[in-house]
């Protein structure tokens, strides 16, 4: 099953030092070793590099410009004009963000069968699984 990683996921990997940090790392090892096939917006390299959760410092900003570059097993897909039309669908049907609904308009595009995220608040349409770290990953 081919996953659609939300930008919390990676900010998450390169900034938190707790079990969601270590989850989300865990995921990214995954894509790595070739075990999870993953795509991404480009929307979310704009997202983590206007700041996340944290002011980036020039390493940070450089390590996600790194994280999402090409790389074995990570897709970052281009916001292409059937993505944006998808996502103002998304956005007036479920009423969510427009950077969310990029999100699940690219994942559905992709054709991916579920959505990590930690957005507890975000839905997805039928035909998309939503799951958190905890669920992908497990308890540690």
């Amino acid at each position: 099953m081919r996953f659609h990683l939300d930008t919390n996921i990676f900010v998450y990997a390169t900034e938190a030092d707790n079990d969601t940090g270590t989850r989300a790392r865990q995921v990214l090892r995954q894509i790595e070793d070739g075990e999870l096939e993953a795509v991404t917006s480009e929307i979310t390299l704009a997202e983590v590099l206007r700041g996340g959760n944290a002011l980036l410092n020039a390493i940070t900003f450089d390590g996600y410009i790194d994280l999402l570059s090409v790389r074995r097993g990570l897709q970052v897909l281009p916001i292409s004009r059937d993505i944006l039309i998808g996502s103002a669908r998304l956005k007036v049907e479920r009423k969510i963000d427009l950077t969310d609904a990029i999100h699940v308009s690219t994942a559905l595009a992709a054709g991916c069968g579920a959505f990590l995220t930690e957005d507890v608040r975000l839905p997805v349409p039928a035909g998309l699984k939503k799951m958190s770290l905890i669920e992908h990953v497990g308890a540690l």
